[in-house]
């Protein structure tokens, strides 16, 4: 089938999965801006309802608009090009309606990752984001981890790391608890940037994870909330990835070991995960605009 226009906004286009195909020149309705850096959205068969509403200063207005009675939908919106391997690219996301406490997320993937789940439950393409829903906010970085230092004690060989369910502490903390390890002995304070965890699944012995992880990151890091402004800022020259809101610096994400990421030599493209649903005739659908083409703010 080609691609439906619906008789409703100017400007707009809805992508359901029974769209096999995009028409060429969707990108006439994607945000071309002027600056180091601009990009619009991945063509892509796979996306599920997705709503993408171009707004008169040339942002890009994306949402999850699932059509049937109590069905839940995800979008991995991607951009369209990579970020140049030289200089500090910026660009930003209005948190325009957030109605669920879902974790939603924020930053940058490989261009390979799947477009119908979202960033941290990923498994082809790696991420490093922001995520938040309700008042909790985390950083998501690629790892590999052995998990068989977790498999002596009862409590502890039940823990799995996270998959983008419930948190239920942390996989150090409990591991220096069982062993009277100070956390100042570890590598790095696991109190400030520790691997969150949950306890449902007894992880096979001897086992491995390799994907991304949930950490907490080591500054303050708001909850996503209607009318932020999120600006995302990668300095390839460094290789680090930080992140504004509302204007203000909020630092860098860290990896495993408390050191900044590093994206340097990486392929890496814009993402975003979006949730939308139906439920009793009303739609809990969250509204991001995307705006490419900054320019990068001085940082105090």
């Amino acid at each position: 089938l080609g691609l439906v226009l619906l008789p409703v906004e100017r400007n707009t286009l809805f992508v359901s999965a029974a769209q096999k195909q995009l028409r060429n020149g969707k990108r006439d309705l994607i945000a071309s801006r002027a600056g180091d850096f601009s990009f619009g959205i991945a063509e892509s068969d796979d996306y599920t309802c997705l709503k993408m509403v171009e707004q008169d200063d040339g942002a890009m207005r994306v949402s999850t608009q699932p059509t049937k009675t109590l069905e839940g939908r995800w979008n991995t919106v991607l951009g369209d090009a990579p970020l140049p391997d030289k200089g500090r690219h910026y660009w930003e996301i209005k948190i325009v309606k957030k109605p669920t406490d879902i974790f939603e997320c924020i930053g940058v993937a490989e261009p390979s990752a799947d477009v119908t789940v979202p960033l941290n439950k990923n498994k082809k393409g790696n991420g490093w984001f922001w995520a938040s829903g309700g008042t909790e906010s985390m950083h998501w970085v690629p790892a590999d981890i052995d998990l068989g230092k977790f498999e002596d004690g009862a409590t502890v060989g039940q823990m799995e790391l996270i998959m983008g369910n419930k948190f239920a502490g942390t996989a150090e903390s409990a591991w220096a608890a069982k062993t009277g390890t100070k956390a100042a002995e570890l590598p790095f304070d696991f109190n400030k940037n520790p691997t969150r965890i949950q306890e449902d699944i007894p992880p096979p012995k001897n086992s491995k994870y390799s994907g991304v992880v949930g950490t907490v990151p080591s500054t303050s890091f708001p909850a996503f909330d209607q009318g932020m402004v999120v600006g995302v800022d990668v300095d390839m020259d460094q290789g680090t990835l930080g992140f504004w809101a509302d204007g203000k610096y909020l630092g860098i994400v860290r990896d495993m070991a408390g050191k900044p990421v590093n994206l340097k030599g990486k392929k890496v493209v814009p993402a975003i995960s979006l949730y939308g649903a139906t439920s009793g005739g009303h739609s809990y659908s969250t509204v991001m605009e995307v705006k490419s083409g900054l320019e990068a703010p001085a940082k105090a």
